[in-house]
């Protein structure tokens, strides 16, 4: 590690000066921070200690400069820029050490940390004149979260604390970050004993609520796990050549308890902090999926040994089968928010009709769950996931009746007590079941994301336990466990969930008009907007890319749909989702459509193209999907076609795609993308969109937000037969 000094400043050479300012001006220039902020926090980088691993781990992410993906329906790239205030700092070695800083400070409050990195900055400047203010310091730890977030120090404080909660056999605990004075005199001590000629060791103790940050920081900085003791002197992890002793209050009720000292090379003890005040209120971070699962399911059901925590493992992949089997989008209609009919007996020879599903088939979603419980994910987890009969219920598995017996002996509430009398409101065992809906909401959404890095996908981890509330989603899926009947909710429910899973923001604005998002380092956005292939499986499956949204050199955070009025007039029997517009002002003029025959497959299309228009806000880009070869130059929300896909009917046979079709007076009419509804509306007349292999025009007509059939390897026929049998009201060639 290079020399760490007392001080630092800003005093340069003439030369220094002209080759650094360019490349700084630039880096505050592009993230629009203030350039002293950057300078200051490169100087002050001099005087941190921080591990050789560790410095190579922040130089390794701020130093990558790649676009990773290409967004083509945006003409956008996804990925890391070279030139930022991250690969400016990653290009010194007192801007990397600080860099090690920052990846631990994005894990806490943001303002508070920056309050005491100004503090430090104050302590250690030579010039107090130089000093950046505490909001310039907020924003610069801001826009270093998206290449810092996946440098796994968040990972490695959960992971102790799962550790300690282990070792020490108590219960789950909330694990906090230091409060704003324990960290400034925190990363004192420790660049004292890692300076020469000072300090020689350092004792801290800390009560168990902050002990895994803590421990998890000094490993971050000094390179070697520290010497963990328990107040009764029981040693729970030594390590020889490390400088520092963590002693953990496990008994002491009290959070403010902690005192750090260091002894010098002449035996003198200093105290520099004890019983200070409470620390940061959250500890927050990205963390793997293996780390997330393990505390979000002690948090829950307790140690792995216990019942509960083993029949959850034992119910995770049947309830993953029943939430397959059962889910239902829904949509508002004029009687309230409900599923749309499916017909489920199709009686058409040599056919095969399948409605469409939000989630991916069973094998994807059992290896998630393989992956959620940490297990081999080639192990045959998808045998259970078979589909599993009418009746069955997760109440009736081995596990489950054991867990409901205890549970039943000492539950107060009504139903076990067979009385009238409330003692208990909510049933011991309805409660783990919510439990288990919160594991399995989890997986399901999961199973959704689709990540290109090697590494997976890095969830955003809260310390306390509201984290994971349940919400309209996982209460559909707790329906669905308790009765093994269909239940749903809003598919902008489904975004919020795995939104707020991956840390992005989320709203009531947002959720309605989300398209794609790109915050803490990843970015998100569905699949079949990339590919313009609708499938009978995975319809809202999402690409979860590392890096930041740029749109012509600019970074932004969220892409959302514009709020368009559509101008035609749409079946409301078929509809799909009335979020873009309203159904009782659908009075339009009805347009004449004639009947034709039809005999085979074919392009009608084939010149026509659809255009992503952009336009740009201050953090956020509009898009709609415009179709301009059409007289009416028809505007569509993309998101439409995503749901429409979970709602559409695919269909495949064996009597071959080319077979002609021979019903000369079948009531047929060739609609188009722009309407694929034939208009006026009638029972028996189905509308035909020749747009055969013409992907873009096939997602342009999903775009409309009709559900209909979707024409896979099948032929006309068939497709017209499964139309009339669903009640649909047109076939997608």
């Amino acid at each position: 590690m290079p020399a760490i000094t007392n001080t630092w400043t800003l005093s340069q050479t003439v030369t220094d000066v002209v080759s650094v300012s360019k490349g700084i001006l630039t880096a505050a220039t592009s993230d629009n921070v203030q350039a002293l902020a950057v300078l200051a926090c490169e100087a002050f980088g001099t005087t941190l200690a921080m591990s050789p691993e560790t410095c190579g781990k922040v130089h390794q992410l701020c130093s990558q400069s790649h676009e990773s993906a290409m967004v083509t329906f945006l003409k956008a790239k996804v990925g890391y820029r070279k030139g930022d205030c991250g690969w400016q700092l990653a290009q010194s070695d007192p801007g990397t050490r600080f860099l090690g800083l920052a990846a631990s400070l994005i894990s806490l409050d943001h303002w508070m940390a920056a309050e005491a990195l100004k503090s430090l900055i104050l302590d250690t400047a030579t010039d107090k004149r130089l000093v950046p203010t505490a909001q310039q310091l907020k924003h610069l730890i801001q826009v270093l979260e998206y290449k810092l977030g996946r440098s796994s120090f968040s990972e490695s404080a959960l992971g102790w604390s799962i550790w300690l909660s282990k070792e020490t056999k108590s219960e789950n605990f909330n694990t906090i970050g230091p409060s704003r004075e324990v960290l400034v005199q925190l990363v004192k001590a420790i660049s004292s004993v890692c300076r020469i000629g000072q300090a020689e060791k350092l004792e801290v103790t800390v009560p168990i609520t902050q002990a895994p940050w803590i421990i998890a920081f000094v490993k971050w900085c000094v390179g070697t796990t520290p010497n963990v003791v328990l107040e009764n002197e029981t040693v729970i992890c030594t390590e020889p050549k490390s400088p520092v002793i963590i002693r953990v209050l496990i008994s002491n009720p009290l959070r403010d308890s902690i005192e750090i000292s260091t002894l010098n090379e002449i035996g003198e003890v200093r105290d520099l902090i004890k019983d200070l005040p409470d620390g940061f209120e959250t500890f927050r971070g990205m963390v793997g999926m293996s780390h997330f699962a393990k505390h979000l399911m002690s948090d829950l059901f307790g140690p792995e040994t216990s019942t509960p925590f083993r029949a959850c493992v034992q119910a995770l992949p049947y309830a993953c089968a029943m939430v397959l089997k059962f889910f239902r989008l829904l949509h508002l209609q004029r009687d309230g928010y409900k599923a749309l009919e499916r017909q489920t007996e199709f009686a058409v020879e040599q056919c095969i009709a399948s409605w469409g599903n939000v989630f991916p088939q069973n094998k994807r979603v059992a290896s998630t769950v393989a992956s959620f419980l940490g297990v081999d994910p080639t192990t045959n987890m998808h045998l259970y996931m078979k589909e599993v009969s009418d009746g069955f219920l997760i109440h009736d598995l081995p596990l489950l009746i054991i867990v409901k017996d205890m549970l039943h002996q000492k539950c107060s509430c009504v139903k076990c007590k067979n009385t009238t009398v409330i003692k208990q409101r909510k049933c011991e065992f309805d409660q783990l079941i919510n439990k288990i809906s919160i594991c399995v909401g989890l997986v399901m959404q999961l199973s959704l994301v689709d990540a290109t890095d090697p590494e997976g996908v890095q969830l955003y981890f809260g310390s306390h336990k509201s984290q994971l509330v349940s919400d309209e989603f996982t209460s559909a899926i707790n329906d669905i466990l308790e009765g093994g009947k269909p239940a749903g909710c809003k598919f902008t429910m489904i975004i919020r969930s795995v939104l707020q899973v991956f840390g992005h923001k989320t709203g009531n604005d947002l959720e309605n008009t989300w398209i794609m998002s790109s915050y803490r380092g990843q970015t998100l956005y569905p699949r079949l907007m990339e590919t313009m292939v609708a499938e009978e499986t995975g319809a809202f499956s999402l690409i979860c890319i590392p890096g930041a949204l740029w749109f012509k050199e600019e970074k932004y955070a969220y892409v959302n749909r514009s709020h368009i009025q559509l101008s035609l007039p749409f079946e409301s029997s078929s509809l799909v989702d009335q979020d873009t517009f309203d159904l009782e002002s659908q009075d339009q003029e009805p347009v004449a459509t004639e009947l034709a025959v039809i005999t085979g497959p074919a392009d009608s299309f084939a010149g026509h193209r659809i255009v992503w228009r952009v336009s740009k806000a201050e953090e956020s880009l509009t898009v709609r999907l415009i179709c301009p070869d059409f007289p009416s130059l028809p505007q569509r929300a993309p998101l439409d076609a995503v749901v429409a896909a979970a709602e559409s009917l695919f269909v495949h046979c064996s009597h071959g795609r080319n077979t002609e079709f021979t019903d000369s007076n079948a009531p047929l009419c060739r609609t188009n993308p722009a309407q694929p509804v034939p208009n006026p509306a009638s029972n028996s007349l189905i509308g035909i969109v020749q747009c055969d292999r013409n992907e873009k025009m096939r997602f342009f007509t999903l775009a409309a937000g009709q559900r209909g059939v979707i024409r896979g390897d099948a032929c006309i026929q068939c497709c017209i037969k499964c139309c009339r049998i669903a009640g649909l009201k047109f076939v997608v060639c």
